[in-house]
């Protein structure tokens, strides 16, 4: 992992946790699209795996 990614992942934890703070509906809404790319991302690899 390089630099770059390390920065947005830390910036990315910011946000949550003012979101936590200030707009648990909105964390909820952020939440749900993050599981939903994670679950593509999952299904992209094992696709990639049966490929191989």
């Amino acid at each position: 992992m390089n630099e770059q990614e390390k920065k947005e992942i830390t910036e990315m934890t910011e946000v949550a946790k003012y979101l936590v703070l200030h707009d648990p509906q909105g964390f909820v809404i952020a939440k749900s699209n993050m599981d939903i790319l994670k679950a593509r991302a999952d299904l992209e690899k094992q696709g990639a795996e049966i490929v191989r």
